[in-house]
């Protein structure tokens, strides 16, 4: 079961089009064979896997704005599947790759209960993949020692006040309180969330607010998957191009007891059927 989902809008897609780069990390790791880019959204990351030699691509994706998009491109097959819902295969066909961009999260954030819905999930691509095939998941990872204090620096409290307003996760999760003009104290779980979600701006903040984008260290996260039966073979975090730079512009950054930090914003993880 899952909660409504916020509409997709035009800024969304220039958004996802605009990290195309950084999804290219994907490539190295695919399987040649039947691809499913599970959560396709506007189609840019199904056409650069089409583009691969011995590959073909089924795009799956709930929201009829993206499957519409989806639809135009003509270089790969197109299915609506929820993700999350059942533990049935994604597709009648196996998979040699099941791609989960930047989608895992959302299954997360918008479900009645969250960590079912992930599980289920992971459930779904274990399902589908055909013997030898692998899960890539490119999502939103931790900073190391989540628990650990640290600070919000900005200069814009009241956009700080509308996210925390907005967030569903801010009472527990990602929980952050104002200790002097300009400062918010809490971990560096809440401080990398807020950084990673204030870096949209105030115009994306009604849909951004909504998701919890960091679910689990990197370590964290290849241990979710091994409860799932899938054994990690490849992990790696980076902070994506261009978040540290456009962040110090608009005057965010993060402080903790042992100096100024910055996150890594983007977590990928491979793994075949343990």
């Amino acid at each position: 079961m899952t909660t409504s989902h916020p509409a997709l809008e035009p800024r969304y897609f220039a958004r996802m089009a605009a990290a195309l780069g950084d999804k290219a990390r994907v490539l190295e790791h695919v399987r040649s064979g039947h691809v499913i880019d599970a959560g396709a959204g506007g189609g840019e990351l199904a056409a650069m896997l089409a583009r691969l030699p011995g590959v073909d691509v089924t795009a799956l994706d709930l929201a009829e704005e993206s499957l519409a998009r989806l639809r135009d491109d003509g270089t790969f097959a197109v299915q609506q599947r929820e993700l999350g819902a059942d533990r049935d295969p994604l597709t009648a066909r196996p998979a040699s790759t099941i791609v989960f961009s930047a989608v895992l999260h959302e299954v997360y954030s918008y479900a009645t209960a969250p960590w079912a819905a992930h599980e289920r999930a992971l459930a779904q691509a274990r399902a589908t993949l055909a013997p030898g095939g692998v899960v890539i998941i490119r999502d939103g990872v931790m900073p190391e020692r989540p628990d650990e204090p640290a600070e919000l620096h900005g200069r814009d409290d009241a956009l700080v006040e509308r996210y925390l307003a907005l967030s569903p996760f801010a009472a527990s999760e990602t929980r952050l309180e104002r200790t002097r003009p300009g400062v918010w104290s809490g971990t560096r779980h809440a401080v990398s969330e807020a950084l990673c979600t204030l870096t949209w701006g105030a115009a994306s903040l009604p849909r951004e607010a909504l998701e919890r984008f960091e679910l689990a260290t990197l370590d964290g996260y290849a241990t979710l998957l091994g409860r799932a039966g899938l054994r990690v073979i490849h992990r790696e975090a980076t902070t994506q191009p261009g978040y540290r730079e456009h962040l110090d512009a608009a005057g965010w950054s993060a402080d903790g007891p042992d100096g100024p930090w910055f996150p890594p914003t983007t977590g990928l993880w491979v793994a075949l059927v343990d």
